[in-house]
């Protein structure tokens, strides 16, 4: 009795036995990393926008230039070191301050009829991304990883200008004045632009360990017209008996592009966390943007611009640790 008890628990236990083993499922997120982190930007973000009348004549030409910058950006970085792909998202928000509006308006045979300056008031910026990608070891002995993504970028940056300057015109000020004087109070709204990019991007991504504790990362991306693609809700607040009411003009693009150029040194303060420096550089251009409503005038080469510093620190969570 005793040996059939014995030969009963042996078989018991090897029959369970496999079924204790880890699943392939579970294998397969021991070799995930989890990065959450946070970034801040300075940058110089520019709009401008050529209007033209549908006979291609020019009508105005609007430069919003001199803007700072400030913005926190919050991001998550999952990445698999078996298969080498990665999923990522980062949102950011933050605030243009100060800069000025450069507003010239054109008639066929006068030239410029009116020049205009105005101040630009505080105003809200957000952006969103998500990527997923492929960068395997190219080059194993110096730890170099290089490959493709794909994702999308989304922008949304308003644009709002108060009073205004008179600047010298082709037709000795007899719209706006004579140069200096302030027809408007400059704390009356004038115009305000509510400036949105959602494109597709594909890009590159490289990163490599310079040495145990600093690596550096570089990517670039071309955004691809699709998506939504430009819209643009331009405001003009004292020209509502003529252009009606406001948005004025909303331009619409699905031609849009541009590109976006990153790069960062990071180094490691401990086991999973790291800060970091670098430098961002995006371009939008909206190409031949259509009017869908308001006065409905077409708008060519709307383009925005931002050049600035990334300041961040990352976090490794779970199997994570930071990693270049």
């Amino acid at each position: 009795m005793k040996r059939s008890a014995l030969a009963l628990a042996a078989l018991a236990l090897s029959t369970v036995g496999p079924s204790a083993q880890p699943s392939p499922y579970y294998d397969a997120w021991r070799d995930a990393e989890l990065e959450l982190g946070a970034r801040y930007v300075y940058g110089r973000p520019s709009f401008k926008a050529k209007v033209k009348d549908f006979d291609g004549s020019p009508i105005s030409r609007l430069g919003f230039t001199g803007i700072d910058s400030h913005s926190g950006e919050i991001f998550a970085r999952i990445n698999h070191r078996t298969l080498d792909v990665f999923l990522r998202g980062g949102f950011g928000f933050g605030y243009n301050i100060g800069g000025r509006l450069r507003d010239d308006d054109y008639a066929v045979g006068l030239g410029t009829i009116s020049s205009t300056t105005s101040k630009l008031s505080n105003a809200f910026i957000s952006d969103v991304t998500v990527d997923i990608g492929w960068t395997p070891v190219i080059l194993p002995g110096a730890g170099l990883r290089f490959g493709p993504f794909a994702g999308f970028l989304y922008r949304n940056d308003v644009f709002t200008a108060r009073g205004v300057t008179c600047n010298p015109d082709d037709v000795g000020g007899a719209l706006c004045g004579a140069p200096g004087a302030q027809p408007v109070a400059s704390s009356t709204k004038v115009i305000r632009n509510d400036v949105r990019w959602t494109l597709p991007r594909i890009g590159l991504e490289a990163s490599m360990p310079i040495t145990d504790d600093i690596g550096v990362r570089i990517e670039g991306s071309y955004l691809v017209p699709g998506l939504e693609g430009f819209r643009n809700e331009d405001s003009h607040y004292l020209r509502q008996s003529e252009l009606g009411p406001v948005p004025n003009f909303v331009d619409t693009s699905t031609r849009a592009s541009g590109f976006t150029l990153q790069g960062s040194i990071d180094y490691r303060i401990g086991e999973r966390t790291s800060i970091g420096v670098g430098a961002r550089r995006i371009v939008l251009d909206s190409g031949v943007a259509k009017g869908v409503g308001g006065a409905g005038l077409p708008a060519d080469q709307q383009s925005a611009s931002r050049a600035g510093g990334v300041f961040q620190t990352t976090q490794g969570f779970l199997q994570l640790k930071v990693s270049y």
